[in-house]
């Protein structure tokens, strides 16, 4: 019983004490963004995005016949290849700014203009970007990082003369690929830990209760506690 004693001592036990003890989840809106321009000229790291989107993955598969059955097989790998983030502008304008120039600069090479563009090479206007989430320590939980990526449009900024509020910078951003990277876990819970002690130790009693009576027992007082941990998850929801 050490299990529930090490979460009930100190007699300030309650539902919202118990609660606490369990992983709070990932929140959508601790995370940052960081932006590194082409030949690493120039990088934007925390800028004030408002939101961003992670994009998914997909395998396409085509069916093979061998042996009768229908087995699959990859093809290729597919990626979004477009990432879209809304950011909240100062007073100077400073992150439009940098993505504003770093679009230009992709079609002004040599004399080139917006009415006459002359584009650049492909590896000359490549940037990478990253995107951080954090867990509520402010430890990173998990990055994407986006590869030979270039900003491909912005949306139009309204004005009114209405109600004053911040003016936000909504852009594109077309890439190749990304990969993921994974921050170190965080340490067990209590509650997670006995869960996992409990499961370690019934696994080896399952075994040892056919030749052992005493270990029999044992397993059988392991699976109540167990079964007054669930019932106390379904009260907890």
């Amino acid at each position: 019983m050490d299990f529930f004693n090490n979460i009930f001592k100190n007699s300030k036990s309650s539902v919202d004490k118990i609660k606490g003890n369990f992983d709070a989840g990932a929140l959508s809106n601790r995370f940052a963004v960081n932006i590194f321009g082409p030949g690493g000229n120039f990088s934007v790291e925390g800028i004030r995005c408002e939101t961003a989107s992670l994009p998914g993955r997909s395998l396409t598969t085509k069916d093979f016949h061998t042996t009768g059955t229908t087995t699959k097989k990859v093809t290729q790998v597919n990626n979004t290849n477009e990432v879209d983030f809304a950011f909240l502008c100062d007073s100077s304008f400073f992150d439009r700014y940098i993505i504003e120039a770093w679009q230009s600069s992709i079609f002004t090479e040599e004399d080139g203009n917006s009415i006459k563009p002359i584009f650049k090479y492909p590896k000359d206007y490549y940037g990478t970007i990253e995107i951080e989430q954090f867990r509520r320590d402010d430890s990173m939980a998990l990055k994407y990082k986006f590869y030979d990526a270039f900003p491909i449009s912005y949306e139009p900024m309204p004005l009114t003369m209405g109600d004053a509020a911040l003016m936000k910078f909504t852009c594109k951003f077309a890439f190749k690929t990304f990969d993921t990277e994974y921050g170190k876990a965080p340490k067990l819970s209590v509650l997670n830990k006995g869960r996992r002690y409990l499961d370690l130790a019934r696994e080896s009693l399952t075994v040892a209760s056919r030749f052992n009576g005493k270990s029999k027992d044992m397993l059988g007082k392991l699976n109540d506690l167990d079964s007054a941990g669930s019932r106390l998850s379904g009260l907890l929801g």
